[in-house]
């Protein structure tokens, strides 16, 4: 897992990742340290040959000076980051050769051995498929105060259909593995493809203990109307395989994608008649089954599954959010 930032390239914790793949193969490749963007190069054969010395925790190394056209820019980098197809592309030895136009890669190699490994073409896919939120690397990086947005598409159920407090993990999922990964609640009982696509295993930075009360805060403000949002100081665990030590206390404002009744009730009839499921509308887990904004407002946001309209109504319901909780927001932000 690497980050790609303004300021550098790479992982704040160094590992000896042992990478697996479907015809039973395997190989081991050390990942970690940071390097600032200019010095990397996505083609360029050489490393340099020292890194740094024992114990060092920063240095400045001799690099290849890569061409204007071979450089990790912003493009690349965005397109790299949600690049869903690696997640395939990973488990194989060798790409196949028709398959090569799709791939991201760049030659990496990590600075954290004095005796460097050469660069390897190294594939690249989307980051969510081990952290779907960006929370770890702002904790790692001591970040203070942290607002989530979680805009998947599964809803929370309300507090009348699970109650938290008897069972943290259901049969279906009840809430975005996204978040209750980060508390080392994953649903076993995920379909095949989410466990193969989808490791959120080493994920846990937060003590199980907490997960009860982030979740009640979040289904009480989805029964008040104004959005799903909930706000509280968070202490981690550790976590070797990310770096995070225990007690690390930072304040996260979790924001928690869903049907919220104010807005819903502020729309017009004919809005209404669009957004509001004529079924069931009581209960906030069930969306609209039908009609041109089917999903509301879980609907995919990729694959050419979300338009103008939909764009826009999203952002109205959120905007909207957002403006209700003005205050909340401010003091968090201040």
């Amino acid at each position: 897992f690497l980050e790609i930032t303004p300021l550098y390239m790479g992982h704040l914790k160094s590992l000896n990742v042992t990478y697996n793949y479907s015809s039973g193969s395997e190989h081991t490749k050390t990942v970690g340290g940071a390097i600032e963007l200019i010095g990397v190069c996505r083609n360029c054969t050489n490393s340099p040959e020292i890194g740094l010395r024992n114990k060092q925790t920063e240095g400045i190394l001799q690099l290849e000076k890569p061409l204007e056209n071979d450089i990790l820019d912003l493009k690349y980098v965005a397109a790299l980051s949600s690049f869903a197809p690696g997640v395939f592309f990973e488990s194989l030895d060798n790409v196949p050769y028709n398959f090569e136009p799709l791939k991201f890669s760049f030659n990496y190699w990590s600075p954290v051995n004095e005796i460097l490994e050469s660069p390897e073409q190294t594939y690249f896919g989307d980051g969510g498929s081990i952290e779907n939120i960006n929370l770890i690397s702002f904790i790692q990086r001591r970040v203070e105060k942290v607002i989530l947005f979680y805009i998947g598409t599964t809803p929370l159920q309300p507090s009348n259909k699970w109650n938290v407090s008897e069972t943290l993990c259901q049969d279906k999922d009840y809430v975005s593995d996204f978040l209750s990964a980060f508390f080392g609640v994953i649903n076993e009982n995920r379909d095949e493809n989410q466990k193969t696509y989808y490791s959120y295993d080493r994920d846990q930075i937060f003590d199980t203990s907490d997960y009860t009360e982030v979740i009640n805060g979040l289904q009480q403000a989805q029964s008040d109307g104004n959005g799903i949002i909930y706000t509280t100081n968070l202490t981690t665990i550790e976590n070797d395989w990310w770096g995070i030590p225990s007690g690390i206390t930072t304040q996260i404002t979790f924001v928690y994608l869903g049907r919220v009744l104010n807005w819903e009730s502020s729309l017009s009839d004919e809005m209404k008649s669009l957004l509001i499921p004529s079924e069931n509308s009581d209960d906030l887990s069930v969306d609209i089954s039908s009609g041109p904004f089917k999903g509301f407002p879980h609907y995919l946001t990729t694959g050419g599954a979300i338009n103008y309209e939909r764009a826009n109504v999203l952002a109205d319901l959120t905007g909207w959010t957002i403006l209700k909780n003005e205050e909340l927001f401010r003091s968090v932000l201040s």
